[in-house]
């Protein structure tokens, strides 16, 4: 994943650390990738992550974006 201009650097490596913890305490329970992302709040995807690198990108990216409230 292609991200370098899109979030710092930091933020990133520390949110893929993040994210695979959280994925591997899901896994150890049994889980599937696609249970990880669900659990972390992530309903509305395409297409569910077909592996846990997938699954760790896609959380990870979700830590590094703001979150919008309605208005």
């Amino acid at each position: 994943m292609n991200i370098e201009n899109q979030v710092n650097p930091a933020q990133w490596t520390e949110a893929v650390g993040r994210a695979h913890n959280y994925c591997t305490a899901i896994d150890r329970r049994g889980g599937t990738p696609t249970d990880a992302v669900r659990a972390y709040g992530l309903f509305k995807l395409d297409t569910d992550p077909a592996d846990w690198d997938k699954a760790e990108m896609i959380i990870a990216l979700a830590m590094c974006t703001p979150t919008r409230h309605p208005n």
